[in-house]
Parts: structure tokens; C-alpha cells; sequence
């Protein structure tokens, strides 16, 4: 009784075939005309011609003139520029129910059963969908089921789905997020999504549900960091910084490092993360001239630190005097014997002797 069949919708939009639709329908005498799904017209493609499900069939071109085609014994030919001939052909295109089942040897009753899936599935029966393949033995069509669950937010099948495929690591994923966050439904279906690679579907959900800092998450994941920046500045703005943070993380494993003191400075991170990152990659000349350029206090009291501990007095008074630390600059000269210079610096900085206990214990 399930029997779909296919029309042409003519769209609006310009160019030969663009805005051209191609729609598949279930019929049955009491449910009338179900949309069973809806996509552009293939590329090259004039007609469609018929439909056999699991294939329907379209009257492509080649997209040039040709003088031969295996695919055109029977075609008619039709006249082309300098006399050359223009052969349409053949093209087929897989329902979208059967998609992941390419190349195999489908049985009359595993069609059947993917036909009565995808109905009850057009109709909203999810519970009989689920019927009419559990005893499907093949991954791929669990896989194609999988597919559709995500399309409809049904989680409940998709769970089942992913066990039948043996998909270990995706079940497994959808688990844990279902333990740590049990009422946040989006996020389950886009961890099924990105196991099963759908990510423009998962891209599609989110941003339906406006659910912009999985987005975000989407986009990063995927090394797709001008979107992900653009989308942190005009919808989730309270991941700005931590998307920068992530994007100068990724472009210091790259090496470079110029931009990766711009991300980290975006980020606010620039006074730890610079001279880690610089240090760590022994660039002490170019780590110098930043924290010169900086003119930033705590950068300069970081600097001071490091000359300190490799034992570069002079370089650390410099430093610690830039940063105004005169506790640190009482400190070395106390360590080199110098007991008159810490009642200057009191003297200059406006700040009494006993507020430097160091000095204290160390004058004789």
C-alpha cells in the first residue's frame, strides 16, 4: 500500500535549473499525500524520470558537447555549437532512506522494511518505524536509521540505533553526556550528530534551537576559527574570550606566533601566556621587546623575576624598579651587602624603612 511516488516543484530563484525541487511523497487511501522528503535538483540534471525505490532517475547532461557517451546508446541526440553533438544521460540518485546501503545486495524484505520505516517515520509512528527494522540485520541501515533519528530528535531511537551498529565510542559519548548534563536534550542529539559526521545537520539544529555556544564548540572543533570568532562576537559573546584563548592556543602549536600574541592579547591571557609561550620557545630577544613595548607592570615585575633567578642583578633592578616592586629592589640589595640603598629608596618612594621587615633582619 506504501508507495511513494515523486513530482517537480519549479522554485523561484535564477539560473536553468536553480530553484528547481524534486519532492517525494507516501500515499495511502487514509493518510492522502505525506512529504516523505524534499532536495534541489541534482546538478545537470533536466527531468526527472521515474522512481524505483531504492533509485530514482533523472535526464542529466554531461555538462559539455561530446561526440561519445556510454551512457547514451538509446538517447536522442541533439545539435550543439560547430555541429558537435549534446548527449543527455542517465543519473541516478539513492533515496534518502537508503543512504550508507550503496553497493550492496539489497533483498525484497530488507526494501520493504526500510520502505514501511520510512513511512511510519513521514507520518510521525516512530514506535512502528522502529518495528519494521529491528530485525535488520545490515549496520548500514541502522546507520541510515540513526541518520533520520537526528533529523527528528528522536534520541530515544538513535540510542538503539547506535548499539545495533556497535558504535562503541558514539554510545558511549551519548552516555556520558546524558549523565552530566540529563536535561539538556540539544546537546544529546548534537553528540549523536558529530559521532555519526552530520555536522552540517548538527549545524542545522543548533541553530534552530539557538544554541550558539555549541555552535561555537562546532565550529572550533572543525578548525573553523573565522566563524567561530564571528559567531563569539555577535551571538555568544560570553565565549569571546575563550575562543580567542583556544584560537592562539592552536596557532602557537602551528608556530605562529605573532598572531598568537594578538589572539592571547584578545583574550586577555598576554600577561602569563606570552612569556610562557615565548620562553618556552626560547624567543628571549622577542619576549624583551614585547614586555618593553608593553609597558605593563606586571610584565615587567615578571621579567624581573626571571633575570633574578638567573642571576642577572642588574637587569632585575631595572626591571623590578619599572614595576615599582621596592620591596624586591630592598630584598637584592640586602642579598649584596648594600645596606644604604634601602634607606634611599625608602627615602625616594615615600614609603617608611619599617615597611621593609627584609631590611630589618638582614642590617646589622
Amino acid at each position: 500500500n506504501n508507495a511513494p511516488n515523486a513530482a517537480n516543484n519549479t522554485g523561484t530563484s535564477g539560473g536553468k535549473n536553480a530553484g528547481l525541487f524534486v519532492n517525494t511523497f507516501f500515499t495511502t487511501g487514509d493518510q492522502d499525500l505525506s512529504v516523505q522528503d524534499t532536495f534541489p535538483m541534482p546538478a545537470h540534471c533536466t527531468a526527472m524520470l521515474g522512481l524505483q525505490a531504492p533509485h530514482m532517475y533523472f535526464r542529466a547532461q554531461d555538462g559539455g558537447f561530446t561526440t561519445a557517451s556510454p551512457f547514451n546508446s538509446s538517447a536522442a541526440l541533439s545539435s550543439g555549437p560547430g555541429g558537435s553533438v549534446y548527449m543527455p544521460f542517465l543519473k541516478g540518485k539513492l533515496m534518502r532512506d537508503f543512504i550508507g546501503m550503496e553497493g550492496q545486495t539489497m533483498d525484497e524484505n530488507t526494501r520493504a522494511a526500510m520502505l514501511n520505516f520510512s513511512y511510519h517515520l513521514t507520518v510521525g509512528n516512530m514506535d512502528e518505524a522502529y518495528k519494521a527494522v529491528k530485525l535488520v540485520q545490515s549496520a548500514s541501515v541502522w546507520l541510515s536509521m540513526a541518520h533520520m533519528c537526528v533529523k527528528t530528535a528522536r534520541l530515544d531511537v538513535a540510542e538503539v540505533c547506535l548499539g545495533n551498529m556497535a558504535h562503541a565510542r558514539g554510545a558511549r559519548a551519548l552516555r556520558e553526556a546524558k549523565e552530566q548534563y540529563p536535561n539538556d536534550s540539544i546537546l544529546h542529539l548534537f553528540t549523536v550528530a558529530m559521532h555519526l559526521g552530520l555536522v552540517e545537520e548538527a549545524e542545522r539544529i543548533l541553530v534552530e534551537k539557538d544554541r550558539y555556544d555549541l555552535l561555537n564548540t562546532l565550529y572550533q572543533a572543525n578548525g573553523n576559527w573565522t566563524k567561530a570568532l564571528e559567531l563569539a562576537e555577535s551571538h555568544d559573546r560570553i565565549h569571546l574570550r575563550t575562543t580567542h584563548f583556544n584560537y592562539a592556543q592552536h596557532l602557537e602549536f602551528l608556530g605562529d606566533f605573532p598572531t598568537a600574541v594578538k589572539e592571547y592579547e584578545a583574550a586577555s591571557a598576554q600577561r602569563i601566556e606570552v612569556p610562557r609561550m615565548l620562553l618556552a620557545n626560547e624567543r628571549i630577544t622577542e619576549l624583551d621587546a614585547y614586555i618593553d613595548a608593553a609597558r605593563d607592570k606586571t610584565l615587567y615585575n615578571w621579567r624581573a623575576k626571571y633575570c633574578e633567578s638567573k642571576g642577572e642583578w642588574e637587569k632585575a633592578l631595572k626591571y623590578y624598579d619599572l614595576s615599582g616592586d621596592f620591596l624586591s629592589i630592598v630584598r637584592i640589595k640586602c642579598l649584596q651587602g648594600n645596606f644604604d640603598e634601602p634607606r634611599r629608596i625608602a627615602h625616594q618612594s615615600g614609603i617608611h624603612p619599617s615597611a621593609f621587615p627584609v631590611f630589618f633582619s638582614c642590617s646589622p
